[in-house]
């Protein structure tokens, strides 16, 4: 498996809090969701951080990457700011991992990553780091593609049009495993899920990547997938 970024490409996230104990939370999300929370356990690993389910033995606290900032989902901008508060109360640092806005959120975390720079027109005081997804390193075999042309388009909040004979990677899947082996069974992927294209390019696949309902995808295409064997369309034909 091809890992795209190295473990050293979130030093400045992560450096300051090795050798401490954290308190993780995050949006339960789909199996791309899962995808970053995997990659973030490798993450800390390498900086040796530790996890507690008890916030008051913890160092620093973090809300995961992915990309649920701001009004698009409603239910985590309250669990956010019920955790900033507890950790106004108990004088945690709150540290939010990359993540992207699609809108302005009330909050103020003591750092704040976002992976694209059109996320920074809603957080200004963000610092730009990647996407959490492109260090994971699996140990599952890569096999040999046995179908051609998959079509993987949204079908929710985010999605930008119906594309005939498409599928959501995100309703198939249920697991990472099952996730990376969907993506890794095609030769050729046009999708608008993020980390499905990831997911392609982690066995050199041919990815076509196209725009969700909002600025993530352009974002991150643009500092982190262009070059790397990731190709943009704005529009399916």
């Amino acid at each position: 498996m091809n890992r795209l970024l190295p473990f050293d490409a979130y030093y400045h996230i992560f450096n300051r809090w090795r050798n401490s104990t954290a308190f993780f939370l995050a949006d339960k999300g789909n199996v791309g969701d899962e995808l970053l929370r995997c990659a973030t356990w490798q993450i800390f690993e390498y900086f040796n951080i530790s996890r507690t389910e008890i916030i008051d033995e913890s160092d620093v606290v973090f809300w995961g990457a992915g990309g649920n900032m701001g009004p698009l989902y409603p239910h985590t901008v309250t669990a956010r700011k019920l955790l900033s508060l507890q950790c106004d109360k108990l004088q945690k640092p709150f540290v939010i991992l990359p993540q992207s806005w699609n809108g302005f959120e009330d909050i103020t975390p003591n750092w704040s990553f976002v992976r694209e720079v059109y996320s920074l027109k809603f957080s200004q005081y963000s610092q730009i780091a990647p996407d959490m997804a492109l260090s994971y390193l699996s140990s599952m075999k890569i096999n040999n593609a046995t179908n051609d042309v998959g079509l993987f388009f949204r079908k929710d909040d985010e999605k930008t049009s119906n594309i005939p004979l498409s599928r959501d990677p995100a309703f198939i899947a249920r697991s990472v495993n099952e996730y990376l082996n969907l993506a890794w069974t095609y030769k050729v992927i046009h999708t608008n899920r993020l980390h499905f294209a990831i997911a392609g390019m982690y066995a050199n696949r041919e990815v076509i990547l196209y725009p969700n309902s909002y600025h993530k995808n352009k974002g991150v295409f643009e500092l982190w997938l262009k070059g790397r064997g990731c190709e943009w369309r704005d529009t399916y034909n």
